[in-house]
């Protein structure tokens, strides 16, 4: 069931579309503010009606800037599939303004800047352990391939400590892949979709400084007991990532797809059948396959 009107003031003419919050839910959000909850907007559950109710004003925001995000098509990947899965958008200029002018002023202006030269801002949600705790927003052109160059500027609302994790209801993956950075993630995830596998699943820390204990704390509530696997940039930054991570998630490296510091970067035909090859011989060694 699907509710289609405000669970507060049990109208339908000021909702906006759907959206996705960080846990993969469907969600809509009522912009009537002058009505049974005024001065607020209302986000809700759109399966089952549910107020979300944000934990304080940083939270706040974040959800209104998850309501204000616009479906675009990134490095190749559909926009529904970016959305529904990652709840990754765009989000326009005067959205950024709207709701961050208050406390980040020259988020508007830089978008804005970005917006002339046809980089729309690309937002991607993160995770610590249950809670939404920030987006990363990061100019990148909207097209139909997936290697095109992108602007290597990026800010973010709310918090950096965290992961980016898609939809993961009624999954039961063998093993679980921490990625560094999130399309090398997305694109995992893509692959696993197109061979119909669900034993592996992709998850990414959104830069190399992400503590090991937000990674275990995280996926041991999402996972509980799942073996992790790093799958962390070939570059120096990568290695000191797997270093102060291994603890966590034992490191891996995928070989005979080409070269490529991350798993985007891989030959496309190759390197998931690699990265199977892979994931079994460990879970082998950990006698957990």
């Amino acid at each position: 069931m699907n509710y289609h009107e405000c669970p507060k003031c049990h109208r339908s003419d000021a909702l906006g579309s759907v959206w996705y919050n960080s846990l993969g839910r469907p969600c809509r959000t009522c912009h009537g503010l002058g009505r049974e909850h005024p001065g607020y907007k209302v986000h809700f559950d759109y399966e089952t009606g549910e107020v979300i109710q944000p934990r304080e004003g940083t939270h706040a925001r974040l959800l209104n800037l998850l309501a204000a995000g616009t479906p675009m098509p990134f490095r190749g990947f559909p926009a529904a599939f970016l959305q529904a899965e990652f709840g990754v958008t765009g989000i326009y200029a005067a959205e950024l303004e709207a709701n961050c002018h208050s406390t980040l002023p020259a988020l508007g202006s830089w978008a804005r800047d970005l917006e002339r030269q046809h980089l729309p801002i690309c937002m991607v949600p993160i995770t610590s352990g249950p809670r939404l705790v920030g987006v990363q927003l990061r100019p990148l052109p909207v097209g139909e391939f997936r290697r095109v160059e992108a602007v290597k500027d990026f800010r973010t609302v709310g918090e950096t400590e965290g992961l980016l994790i898609p939809r993961y209801t009624g999954l039961n993956p063998s093993a679980v892949v921490v990625h560094e950075g999130p399309w090398g993630a997305i694109s995992c995830h893509a692959d696993a979709q197109s061979y119909r596998n669900t034993d592996i699943f992709s998850v990414a820390v959104l830069n190399a400084s992400v503590k090991a204990t937000t990674i275990k704390t995280t996926l041991d509530l999402v996972f509980p007991g799942v073996p992790r696997l790093s799958l962390f940039d070939q570059d120096p930054a990568g290695v000191a990532a797997r270093m102060a991570t291994a603890g966590v998630a034992k490191p891996i490296l995928v070989t005979g797809a080409g070269p490529g510091k991350d798993y985007r970067d891989l030959v496309p035909e190759l390197r998931f059948e690699r990265l199977i090859d892979v994931v079994v011989r460990e879970l082998k060694q950990m006698g957990a396959w």
